[in-house]
């Protein structure tokens, strides 16, 4: 992605690690839980993230701003603080990690502020823990390679605290408006959630850290505004307990439908998969065990059998 910087020079945008696994994205989803700022628009052409770049401006003195403290920006911020910048970190939520903090609140939290997290209890990821660290910062001490949320959580916690991060980010903070200056500067809205006051700052760089999977996605299906049921997207899934006993369909067998089918097998009568393509995800079946092309095994009480072109 090529982007222009303050000093007017184009450059190629070195930051930015998108891994995308189940469910929305995981580790590599850049987000910091903070909603997504209005943008005015300028005439003249200018950056709206400036990551370090082959071209790094030559002023130590320049005032860095990163919105969201997830895996990207905590990436972000470890870098301008080594080269020297004065960075500040604005993080919507109370802690450090974005999609990867669970909590039970769907579409608004405590606070009445929108909730962006898709993490629901008992998630694996579904890439290897080899790919998924930092290059100078791996996640150790972990014998397997497919790590629960709460395990990627205090990965990301122990990188922020090894590189003394957690000083720069203040909490609770959602950016309304990023605004263009002359001269290159950017002015930065925030909101406290905790009071409600607003305050302004001017930044030399803004870095935009805050993912692109928050809104929910429906397809447009026939006969769905007269379905009689019970309607919800996987994005407002938190636990299979809430779902114990009922008749359930799983529309889309990609990693995140999957994913909850296999939750949801637990404690619903019934579990039906809907799909438009066939993929071989299951790789082995023995009696009730069943294997996963990840390499994890579910037990389950009964078969996901394919018929024509859906599975039921």
């Amino acid at each position: 992605m090529t982007t222009n910087c303050p000093n007017g020079e184009d450059v190629t945008e070195l930051l930015g690690v998108h891994d995308q696994t189940t469910r929305k994205s995981r580790i590599g989803r850049v987000d910091g839980g903070v909603r997504s700022p209005s943008i005015r628009k300028s005439r003249r052409k200018r950056e709206v993230v400036c990551a370090f770049t082959h071209h790094r401006p030559s002023s130590r003195n320049m005032e860095v701003c990163v919105i969201g403290a997830g895996a990207a920006g905590l990436a972000a911020a470890r870098h301008a603080q080594d080269a020297g910048f004065n960075c500040t970190v604005y993080e919507m939520c109370s802690d450090v990690g974005g999609v990867w903090i669970y909590t039970d609140d769907t579409h608004h939290d405590k606070y009445g502020y929108p909730v962006h997290s898709a993490m629901y209890k008992g998630l694996y990821t579904n890439l290897p823990k080899e790919i998924m660290g930092f290059p100078d910062f791996s996640i150790r001490d972990h014998p397997q390679s497919y790590l629960s949320q709460e395990e990627i959580l205090r990965f990301l916690n122990d990188y922020t605290d090894n590189f003394n991060l957690r000083p720069l980010i203040q909490f609770n903070h959602i950016v309304n408006e990023i605004y263009p200056l002359d001269g290159g500067k950017w002015r930065v809205t925030v909101v406290n959630k905790l009071t409600k006051a607003s305050s302004s700052n001017v930044y030399d760089c803004v870095m935009i850290c805050t993912g692109h999977y928050s809104s929910p996605y429906y397809p447009n299906i026939p006969g769905r505004d007269t379905f009689k049921g019970e309607q919800y997207h996987s994005k407002y899934y938190r636990s299979p307990d809430a779902y114990t006993g009922k008749d359930m369909l799983v529309i889309g067998a990609g990693p995140s439908g999957m994913d909850l089918a296999l939750h949801l097998s637990k404690t619903a009568n019934k579990v039906n998969i809907c799909m438009h393509l066939i993929d071989l995800i299951l790789i082995k079946v023995n009696f009730t065990t069943l294997t996963f092309r990840n390499s994890t095994r579910r037990e389950l009480s009964c078969f996901i059998k394919e018929v024509d072109d859906a599975v039921t």
